[in-house]
């Protein structure tokens, strides 16, 4: 299952605080999770999402940057995706977990 880490920052803001635009794209992005039975993470510094697509994670970045944008009236986000995707096994935010704490217990 391809894993996208999906980060937007708004620029230009009138203060140096996020947490508000944080707080945004996680809802939305929770609301996708839980009508398509995504599994996430939320870190300090960015999302992690497993979906069934590559097309269908891309589909979700621009929409909950769109949201970012309609909600919080940003007018300029910097937006940054990593993806991964295998085609030799499954892969999953917890199977990539267990293979570093596997390699930390050797």
């Amino acid at each position: 299952m391809p894993i996208m880490e999906l980060v937007i920052v708004p620029i230009g803001t009138e203060t140096p605080s996020l947490s508000h635009y944080v707080a945004v794209a996680i809802r939305h992005i929770r609301r996708w999770a839980a009508l398509d039975d995504l599994k996430i993470e939320e870190t300090s510094m960015a999302t992690i999402i497993e979906g069934p697509t590559v097309e269908y994670l891309l589909d979700l970045a621009a929409s909950t940057s769109k949201a970012v944008k309609q909600e919080t009236g940003a007018e300029r986000l910097s937006i940054s995706i990593k993806l991964d995707t295998r085609t030799d096994k499954e892969a999953s935010i917890a199977q990539k977990h267990q293979s570093v704490k596997n390699r930390l217990a050797e």
